[in-house]
């Protein structure tokens, strides 16, 4: 980042909260509400990728514009490196739909081409323990998992929820993600549901169910 694109980007348009980069749990920061509100209420019209751009050596901060949009310029190019002699990589923030659609300008539309790849997706594993609590510990288990999940994101940085089936109260779910280093993860939850005894708050014969789920490429 530099003085020329300050302030010209949400962590969202460098794609921070695909790599777990952005709390939405914590506060307060400069700039809060319009993260949250992009990540709950809108959608990241403008992504960070890589991309080449041949016969040209930008700077950070240069106009980019796309064939769909005309003259409407984005001025969000980030870093360049060089690889060869006029040949450049860099990272863009550009207009998502454009780039997966159109064909991005540095500078106009008579300029060379911005050649990027496909927009990024969220790099994660998500994983979901179903949980059947014992008649009447509704609160015991509660209070259980919120102090098992309390302990693990200490460790791990993974921030864990727990949520209720809505045809269903009686079957629970703790949800996990992004979950980057899952034996890593998986050993201290282990350790974590042992050392809170969850399993003596389930229903006899219960046990805790996981699905893993990764992004869809």
């Amino acid at each position: 980042m530099t003085t020329r694109t300050q302030d010209e980007f949400v962590p969202q348009m460098a794609n921070l909260e695909l790599l777990g980069g952005v709390s939405f749990h914590k506060g307060c920061y400069p700039g809060q509400e319009v993260v949250a509100r992009t990540q709950h209420l809108g959608k990241t019209k403008r992504r960070m990728l890589l991309a080449r751009i041949v016969g040209a050596t930008p700077a950070p901060g240069d106009p980019l514009f796309s064939e769909d949009l005309g003259d409407q310029g984005e001025r969000h190019d980030r870093q360049c490196r060089a690889r060869a002699r006029r040949r450049c990589d860099v990272l863009a923030v550009v207009h998502a739909p454009s780039a997966a659609a159109s064909t991005v300008h540095l500078g106009s539309l008579t300029a060379p081409r911005c050649a990027s790849g496909p927009c990024p997706t969220p790099c994660r594993d998500l994983q979901l323990f179903h949980l059947l609590p014992r008649a009447g510990d509704d609160s015991a288990l509660r209070a259980a998992v919120d102090a098992m999940q309390q302990a693990v994101a200490q460790e791990t940085g993974v921030v864990g929820r727990l949520l209720r089936r809505a045809d269903d109260p009686t079957t629970w779910m703790e949800v996990y993600e992004p979950v980057r280093d899952a034996p890593r993860f998986e050993r201290s939850l282990a350790a974590a549901v042992a050392r809170f005894e969850l399993g003596r708050l389930l229903a006899a014969n219960a046990q805790r169910h996981v699905e893993r789920f990764v992004a869809a490429h």
